[in-house]
């Protein structure tokens, strides 16, 4: 009997494990509003990968591990920043309830112009 508890144990920390890695890198959003057409639908569902611009932060790590000396950024992108192209989901900041799903259209450090509905990215 204890081999048989001892697997219902371990099955049920297993599963617990999927579950919190699932919850904290992948969440569901809904598409409000027509500002993504033709890509995304009003109401359409997506599923979203939160740990993919994950940042860390190189002072507060260079103080955790001795030999580890920071650069100057402060924060680096475990992966890869933004780029132009992707589709990411962001909190309005005029209120962090909500979320908007955009496109983006360029990255810092480049120029946006928009002159008789056309965008222009650096000229």
């Amino acid at each position: 009997m204890t081999g048989a508890m001892r697997e219902f144990v371990e099955a049920i920390v297993l599963a617990l494990v999927v579950f919190f890695v699932i919850q904290l890198s992948i969440q569901n959003f809904k598409v409000e509003g027509s500002s993504m057409d033709p890509t995304l639908h009003e109401g359409q569902f997506l599923l979203v990968n939160k740990v993919v611009y994950a940042q860390l932060d190189m002072e507060r790590l260079s103080r955790l591990i001795p030999f580890w000396d920071a650069d100057e950024e402060g924060k680096r992108y475990l992966f890869h920043p933004p780029k132009r192209g992707e589709v990411i989901v962001f909190r309005f900041p005029l209120d962090t309830s909500r979320d908007f799903v955009k496109r983006v259209i360029a990255v810092p450090g480049e120029t946006i112009e928009i002159r008789a509905g056309v965008v222009y990215i650096n000229g």
